[in-house]
């Protein structure tokens, strides 16, 4: 029988091994649900339900959930929400699952949301203003391999995370993210469309968001040393550094149009 827990800490690394020392290859929020694989002596091997995303977190950070289908999971699209348990504050990132506090269940009930939470089901039709919204919230946050918070966030944990609030369930990596969708000519891009990036490969190795159109350009939004805005065009992202050079930072591989109607 399958067993399921769900993780009750703000975020969490989720480590390609049971070990302090081995790579975090992504980060479990506040509320995902995953499958129990494996329990050892300090650690779990965990699969995410979100993303089928395989890897380790440390035993005390998760509680056992059986019947979390009969849980109303609300997405978190604000920065200040908070969370009240056994006299622990925690601060709640976006993308963050919430429930109602009146919620009947033995464990999660203990947990009191701040006033300030949002109980709206994420809508899977958004507009690109909803879009800009919700990418513009990351702003300034520094760049981490397999970051998925304000605190620290990877170029394709940004896009996951942006899309979860407007309602979409994207794959983790920017790889598979990339074979979602039809591609579309740059002539012909449009805000939420995305764009993928490769080095001399043809592995693609960075992703970002179209943030903006107009007939002055287009602009880009992406985790690339931080979340940042810089402009798009067929080479690729290019930026103006300190020195006042114009500087190109990725090469484009191709734009696709996954989801916006």
């Amino acid at each position: 029988m399958e067993s399921f827990g769900i993780i009750i800490l703000s975020h969490v690394s989720i480590k390609s091994e049971s070990s302090h020392k081995s790579e975090t290859i992504t980060q479990g929020i506040f509320g995902e649900v995953f499958k129990i694989l494996e329990i050892q002596k300090e650690w779990t091997k965990i699969q995410l339900l979100s993303d089928s995303y395989i890897g380790f977190i440390q035993n005390q950070q998760w509680i056992k959930v059986e019947n979390f289908n009969d849980i109303n999971f609300y997405i978190n699209s604000k920065n200040n929400l908070s969370v009240n348990w056994n006299e622990i504050k925690l601060h709640l990132p976006i993308g963050a699952r919430i429930w109602k506090n009146d919620i009947n269940h033995p464990v999660l009930s203990q947990f009191t949301f701040s006033k300030k939470a949002n109980y709206k089901k994420a809508k899977s039709k958004y507009s690109p203003k909803l879009l800009q919204k919700a990418a513009k919230k990351f702003l300034g946050a520094p760049y981490l391999w397999g970051g998925k918070t304000t605190v620290g966030i990877d170029c394709s944990g940004f896009v996951q995370i942006v899309f979860l609030i407007n309602g979409i369930q994207l794959p983790r990596d920017a790889y598979q993210q990339a074979e979602i969708g039809k591609i579309i000519p740059i002539n012909e891009c449009r805000v939420g469309d995305l764009a993928f990036f490769s080095q001399s490969s043809e592995k693609i190795t960075h992703v970002g968001i179209i943030y903006d159109v107009t007939s002055q350009g287009i602009k880009i939004i992406h985790s690339s040393a931080f979340v940042r805005i810089d402009s798009l065009d067929e080479k690729g992202i290019s930026y103006t550094n300190l020195q006042n050079e114009l500087v190109y930072s990725h090469h484009l591989k191709f734009i696709k149009r996954a989801f916006l109607s």
